[in-house]
């Protein structure tokens, strides 16, 4: 399943390298489009244990260290179809690839 992720890293307590950090040990793939938005593709049963999915997990757990009272973070499934999008063509290609661990 695919995710994207959005935040305004100036509102974080950490540095760009160590939100790609985060994102590299939860995922199973990642695409960097700026230091504010990222790509990932995770299995939804990735967060299980914690009874939540997994961009609630990543946002709720896997950054709550780094949050701070006046951070801008939000993360949401991107679907299989019915999303538009205008990316740069490696973040499509990214979007596009398919393997059978991904749900």
């Amino acid at each position: 399943m695919y995710y994207m992720l959005c935040c305004d890293i100036s509102t974080l307590c950490c540095t760009a390298a160590d939100l790609e950090s985060i994102i590299a040990d939860f995922s199973t793939r990642y695409h960097k489009l700026s230091d504010n938005l990222w790509l990932f593709c995770t299995p939804k049963t990735k967060a299980i244990e914690s009874y939540v999915s997994p961009e609630k997990y990543l946002v709720l757990y896997a950054l709550q260290d780094y949050l701070t009272p006046d951070n801008r973070v939000f993360a949401f499934a991107i679907p299989k179809n019915g999303y538009c999008y205008e990316l740069p063509k490696a973040a499509e290609e990214f979007l596009l690839i398919d393997e059978p661990d991904d749900d």
